[in-house]
């Protein structure tokens, strides 16, 4: 029971720096002020966690080591094709109707930024993972 607190401890606290990171990452690369950060964030962490929980449900994901995709026969393949595009389409929607929450607290090239800052953020915690890792040149 203590290990798995302390694991889960770990992961809150492993979170929580990666949240901060984000925050001064995308405060910094969109020259947000006070004002528009006090009211973007809110939307971008709303906007987040729906995606997240979209994207656990990726048909993929769901079932990881329930099914040896290797032994899929083609129509169960053709099946599971038709889901991952759905999925996709949905994740595609989410953003999509986003925008018209972001253009209330946001302008239209602070959006643009914003999607240039997760880019660029996902690509600064990838080299970060890497230096990390003894072997792994970066």
């Amino acid at each position: 029971m203590f290990v798995s607190q302390a694991f889960a401890q770990y992961d809150d606290d492993y979170k929580s720096q990666i949240e901060a990171l984000r925050i001064a990452f995308f405060t910094k690369e969109m020259k947000l002020s006070p004002a528009e950060a006090k009211v973007f964030w809110p939307v971008f962490q709303q906007f987040k966690e729906e995606e997240r929980m979209l994207r656990r449900q990726h048909p993929l994901h769901r079932g990881t080591g329930q099914v040896d995709l290797h032994m899929l026969t083609e129509a169960q393949a053709s099946a599971m094709l038709s889901e991952i595009v759905l999925h996709e389409k949905r994740i595609n929607a989410l953003s999509e109707n986003y925008i018209p929450e972001f253009r209330k607290v946001l302008s239209d090239k602070k959006i643009v930024l914003m999607y240039e800052a997760e880019k660029k953020f996902r690509k600064e915690l990838l080299m970060r993972a890497k230096e990390q890792r003894p072997g792994i040149k970066p």
